[in-house]
Formats: C-alpha cells, sequence, structure tokens
C-alpha cells in the first residue's frame, strides 16, 4: 500500500490510498488527537475500513504519527523510526533510509562506513526537525513549489533543504549547526 500526502487542513492530513482495488477515491484522514477517519464511495464494504484501520498500530500509524506531531508542533513525538521502527532511544536498522551517520550527518544508507560506530539512535523525532524548529527553518508548499514561511503558517512544514544549505554536522554534539556558528 502507498501513501500520498495531499494536503493539510485544520489540523488532519488528508493522504489518498492508492491499493489494486475498485475503490481508488478511498482517504484515510488523521486529526491532530491521531483519530483515523476512512471515506470512500457509497458502498464502501465495512471490512474494507477494518482493513484500512488496522493499519494504524502497524506501518501507516508509525508514518502518520510523525505528520501529526508536525501538526499540532509537539516538541517530541514518542512514536517508533516511521521507516525501520526502532523505538525512542534504540539504534536504527542497518538498512533504515531515515537514519543520519553519526561521523558524516548524510544519510546513514549512503555514507559507505556500514559500522557500529556510524550508527545514531531513534529520538523520536525526524532527523534535523529540532534543529529547524531551533532555527526557525519552515517551508510550505506554494504555486511555484516549495517557499519559506513562518511557524505559524498553517502549512509550515520543517524545511530540512535549508537546514542542509546553511548548516553543517557537528560529529561531537551530534547535531547540525549553523555555518556561521
Amino acid at each position: 500500500m502507498t501513501l500520498v500526502r495531499r494536503t493539510l487542513t485544520s489540523g488532519s492530513f488528508t493522504v489518498t490510498v492508492i491499493t489494486t482495488t475498485s475503490y481508488t477515491d478511498t482517504q484515510l484522514a488523521v486529526t491532530d488527537t491521531g483519530e483515523i477517519m476512512v471515506t470512500g464511495p457509497l458502498g464502501l464494504a465495512d471490512e474494507t475500513v477494518e482493513i484500512f484501520v488496522a493499519y494504524k498500530e502497524a506501518w501507516i500509524g508509525a508514518r502518520l504519527q510523525h505528520l501529526v506531531d508536525v501538526a499540532t508542533d509537539t516538541q517530541s513525538a514518542a512514536g517508533p523510526c516511521p521507516s525501520c521502527y526502532a523505538t525512542v532511544g534504540s539504534l536504527h536498522t542497518d538498512r533504515c533510509d531515515l537514519a543520519r551517520c553519526a561521523l558524516t550527518g548524510l544519510q546513514r544508507s549512503g555514507c559507505g562506513h556500514f559500522t557500529d560506530r556510524c550508527r545514531t539512535l531513534w529520538t523520536g523525532r525526524m532527523p534535523g526537525e529540532a534543529e529547524c524548529h531551533e532555527y526557525g527553518f519552515y517551508a510550505r508548499l506554494g504555486s511555484s513549489g516549495w517557499e519559506p514561511c513562518s511557524a505559524d503558517h498553517p502549512d509550515a512544514m520543517p524545511d530540512f533543504n535549508r537546514l542542509y544549505a546553511e548548516c553543517r554536522w557537528d560529529a561531537q554534539a551530534q547535531r547540525m549547526r549553523l555555518i556561521s556558528d
């Protein structure tokens, strides 16, 4: 099952569920309280709805939890890594595509080290998210693509592109620092 984020409105994310079923316009919405709502065409079978909701505790729940946390601007997420399901305080798995290399700060899957000394812990937040909040790096999808915005804009998301453009990895502190620091 593939999920695509489509819109952010009133504290809930609407995503389109793309499946091989005939219900191509079935939608999942996650409210800021983590409640999952399923909408679709008339005649959507209860069994189909139950299948969608059952994913809440597994892979969809882990991925959508991050979106809920961003929408409510919480400072920490207690959920597992949405890629490898590492619990907070545990090391990411070797093949996790969210994990960063402890030595370079870049995506671990492409760092070339593949040793335990470059593994990092899942903190409950996306890598670099805390720094984006600290430095005020936010962006939203505008008519011409991603554009900077303020933290209080309703569509604001952490601007990871700006973070990697204006900051460098501090291996000692295990965080991104402004180049001017």
